[in-house]
């Protein structure tokens, strides 16, 4: 014997809208959540690290990429490293490691954070900037070996629009999920290009000029940090972890959107591209994963290596390239022609290929081997 429940809509008694509306004709609508492609956040379970492949990176005075899509700003260096690692909450097997290398003396200018910049043409959705400007909501997974309360910013291209927002470390060695939600900024210059959309800076370190006059509103200002917030890089020895980073539009933190690797490195590969995904740029087993190509015409007095590399991914930009020497790759601009190093003076190409390399000192028929790296990051 069946049963038939006949209704026109499905709500939650607390909710203010339909979950379900259903037809007369049979079909339905859906007001999903776990909606696909809802995640700003590219590699944010820091699975994809094509540049140092889990390896220590130590972040210069001006800003290095470390995982992919993940940029080190400071204005001093050496004072944390930052590396990929296995330890990671329930349902991830990747996180974003910081370990402090001393007890930072924190100036007032000092300004140590980790960085996803959101390229523009994927938040137009959002609205930044006008008054239909939509409320957003970050999530993430974090682990502290102290405890305290840690600033988030929300920053414009401009670097006149912030809102700092803090979280709080209950427990020292303990992952915790931590939820922020902003209402939508309805003033500012919002990029809605290929360019910088929007800055989310993770605060390791900020000195007194960078504290923001109110937390958890938009305000004027490039700060990023607040009065009342813990200084990691302050306590030698001090680390700090992520995993599971997400934003996403709306009021509520959904579960975390898992997409495939080779989803996630696509992603990745838009701002950046190596000679082979599963090696760095510097690596040194050119006879398995370099390129190889002979010197075959001269233009301009400079020998020309035609390479008709096409990337696997189109680049947001017309990329930087840079050239190294399978068997030297401490040195950039080179490349390997008959086993002699040769110097590299220029690249040609654009968002989509990288067409040709220009050399000197090499002859024409040389065969020349080299490893290449293509940025096009925000």
């Amino acid at each position: 014997m069946s049963s038939k429940l006949i209704v026109n809509t499905i709500r939650h008694t607390g909710a203010s809208s339909d979950a379900v509306t259903l037809a007369s004709d049979g079909t339905c609508t859906a007001n999903l959540t776990n909606k696909p492609n809802r995640n700003l956040i590219i590699n944010g379970d820091f699975s994809v690290d094509q540049r140092n492949s889990g390896s220590e990176v130590n972040p210069a005075v001006n800003g290095t990429f470390s995982l992919d899509r993940w940029k080190n700003t400071c204005n001093s260096a050496g004072k944390y490293k930052i590396q990929q690692v296995s330890d990671s909450p329930d349902g991830f097997y990747k996180s974003l490691k910081v370990t402090s290398l001393s007890a930072l003396s924190v100036g007032s200018g000092e300004f140590q954070h980790i960085d996803h910049n959101i390229e523009g043409l994927n938040m137009n959705h959002l609205n930044f900037g006008s008054s239909a400007a939509k409320t957003i909501t970050l999530s993430f997974f974090v682990k502290a070996s102290i405890t305290g309360t840690f600033p988030v910013a929300f920053r414009n291209n401009a670097y006149n629009r912030t809102n700092v927002n803090t979280y709080t470390i209950s427990s020292a060695n303990t992952w915790e999920k931590k939820t922020i939600t902003i209402t939508g900024d309805t003033s500012g210059t919002w990029l809605q290009t290929n360019g910088k959309g929007m800055r989310i800076a993770f605060a390791l370190a900020g000195g007194s000029d960078y504290d923001v006059s109110s937390l958890s509103t938009w305000i004027g200002s490039n700060d990023f940090t607040h009065s009342s917030c813990t200084d990691l890089l302050a306590t030698n020895g001090a680390t700090l972890q992520l995993a599971g980073v997400q934003l996403e539009l709306g009021s509520v933190a959904t579960d975390f959107e898992h997409r495939s690797f080779g989803q996630e490195l696509a992603l990745c590969m838009r701002y950046y591209e190596t000679h082979n995904s599963l090696a760095t740029a510097k690596s040194t087993d050119g006879s398995i994963t370099s390129y190889w190509s002979t010197v075959t015409s001269n233009d301009s007095n400079t020998l020309v290596i035609p390479t008709g590399i096409i990337y696997k991914v189109p680049k947001r930009a017309s990329p930087t390239v840079t050239i190294y020497n399978p068997g030297n790759t401490a040195t950039a601009a080179r490349v390997s022609a008959q086993g002699t190093e040769r110097t590299v003076t220029a690249t040609y190409g654009g968002a989509n290929a990288l067409t040709r390399i220009y050399v000197s000192g090499a002859s024409a028929g040389n065969y020349v081997t080299y490893n290449w790296e293509a940025s096009a990051e925000l």
